[in-house]
């Protein structure tokens, strides 16, 4: 898939999430939830720049064999939706719970891998 295609696979599931949000009363506005499940399944490709370090990118396949570190696994969507969400949650006035961006994030995430 394209990168691209990861976010828009993220507005998909957005409408789902806005339910569920809801549900839970954590009051986040249609704005916030679109575009975090737009990014954040996008943010795993982020390693993109390795292509760049021959270090990293020998070959044809370099590219793919490195492509799938961190960035690609439980632990780093984990990570990056803590991080995420601890910075976020500075800038998002209307956010009344404060589990609401992490798990936007990390669900972004989980669904690009």
């Amino acid at each position: 898939m394209f990168t691209l295609d990861h976010g828009l696979s993220g507005l998909l599931f957005a409408p789902a999430a806005e339910k569920v949000l809801a549900r839970n009363e954590i009051r986040l506005s249609s704005r916030w939830i679109y575009s975090l499940l737009f990014l954040a399944p996008m943010w795993p490709d982020c390693d993109f720049w390795t292509r760049f370090d021959k270090r990293f990118y020998d070959g044809q396949m370099g590219f793919v064999l490195s492509h799938r570190g961190i960035t690609h696994c439980l632990l780093g969507v984990f990570l990056f939706a803590l991080l995420a969400s601890r910075l976020l949650r500075r800038w998002i006035p209307d956010l009344t719970g404060r589990r609401g961006v992490f798990w936007l994030v990390f669900s972004g995430g989980i669904l690009h891998i």
